[in-house]
């Protein structure tokens, strides 16, 4: 799977999908009539929007948890749909944006507060396996550490448009999974990214010393 799109494995994870859910469950959803006030599909919604869901899950805990996350977001749309009150599919993929989001970061405090708790009991422990590039996986854990925490402590909508788009979204995406008018998103982006370069670098000066 390219870990930047999901693409490529979405018909292989939309089955595993359907595999847990029941015959009655499966024919309510998957043949949702595609009419106005009605949300489509949930094959033609999965196809669609789970490459960028996993994409924007990517930023945020990385890949290894992304696919989890990304199944999880759909389980909530399946069980807990948005009212649709036009044609307007964008309102689908905002949703879909907002509900990736919040399970990325709650996803990273449950992290944080698992971890804590692991070093405290394997300190005096030795490692049972090493990996075959140590040191580039503990490079490449330690960055994505540093990021995740500068997001943490950034406000929520920052950090939102910012994963946003740097998960792929349109500014109009960005806008409606915010809840920002679209003409925000631009000077929203530019005041996140710079609060973002601003925290990151104070961290990496820290840990100079």
């Amino acid at each position: 799977m390219n870990p930047e799109t999901g693409t490529g494995d979405g018909a292989t994870v939309a089955r595993r999908m359907k595999e847990g859910m029941g015959d009655v469950q499966q024919a309510a959803i998957m043949e949702r009539p595609m009419t106005t006030g009605q949300l489509p599909p949930f094959d033609a919604v999965f196809q669609r929007y789970y490459g960028r869901v996993f994409a924007i899950l990517t930023r945020i805990v990385g890949p290894d948890e992304a696919d989890d996350l990304a199944q999880e977001t759909f389980l909530q749309f399946h069980k807990r749909p948005p009212v649709r009150r036009s044609d307007d599919e964008d309102a689908i993929g905002a949703w879909l944006y907002r509900v990736a989001t919040n399970l990325g970061f709650n996803a990273i405090r449950t992290r944080k507060r698992r971890t804590a708790r692991e070093e405290r009991v394997s300190r005096a422990e030795l490692p049972l396996q090493r990996t075959l590039d140590p040191e580039g996986e503990a490079v490449r854990r330690e960055e994505r550490a540093v990021v995740q925490s500068v997001l943490m402590t950034m406000p929520e909508r920052a950090r939102s448009v910012l994963t946003l788009r740097q998960g792929g979204c349109s500014y109009a995406e960005v806008a409606a999974a915010v809840g920002i008018a679209p003409g925000s998103v631009g000077t929203t982006l530019v005041r996140a990214e710079a609060l973002f370069r601003q925290r990151y670098e104070a961290v990496v000066d820290r840990r100079k010393f």
